[in-house]
């Protein structure tokens, strides 16, 4: 199950997730069976924190407040993912985290107007493919430390 808890910095940590019955399964998935390279994104608690499904045997299920984006041929996931990680997306998100009394969310609807600088699918993929590496290799030096 993912949770807001396990997604951090364009990365899943399946260790950190629950792991439940195939029947659990089954009804949680319900509305989205995710695939790989989808993109998830937490909307609070933190929020805007989000990481592409990964093509591995797990069978990951959304939890409470993440949301799912299947990219299209014309996104790429990680540059979707690296766009969310920016800090002018972060900083917007902060600004506009008013739409819940209770706790700060940034809620689907507002998700849904985000806009996107959209260069060529290569200069994405060669975008993505970047700041994937560059994470990868962070988060490597951040466990040998």
């Amino acid at each position: 199950m993912i949770r807001t808890s396990t997604v951090r910095n364009g990365a899943l940590f399946p260790n950190l997730m629950d792991h439940v019955t195939q029947l659990t399964y089954m009804k949680w998935s319900e509305r989205i069976v995710l695939q790989p390279e989808d993109v998830v994104f937490t909307r609070e608690a933190p929020m805007g924190e989000s990481a592409v499904i990964p093509d591995d045997s797990n069978n990951y299920f959304l939890g409470q407040r993440v949301v799912a984006i299947r990219p299209t041929k014309e996104l790429n996931a990680n540059y979707l993912v690296a766009n969310f990680l920016a800090p002018s997306f972060k900083k917007k998100i902060t600004v506009r985290n008013s739409e819940s009394t209770t706790v700060a969310n940034f809620g689907i609807g507002s998700l849904n107007k985000h806009l996107i600088d959209l260069p060529t699918n290569e200069e994405q993929n060669q975008i993505g493919n970047f700041f994937k590496q560059l994470d990868d290799t962070i988060a490597l030096h951040q466990r040998k430390v």
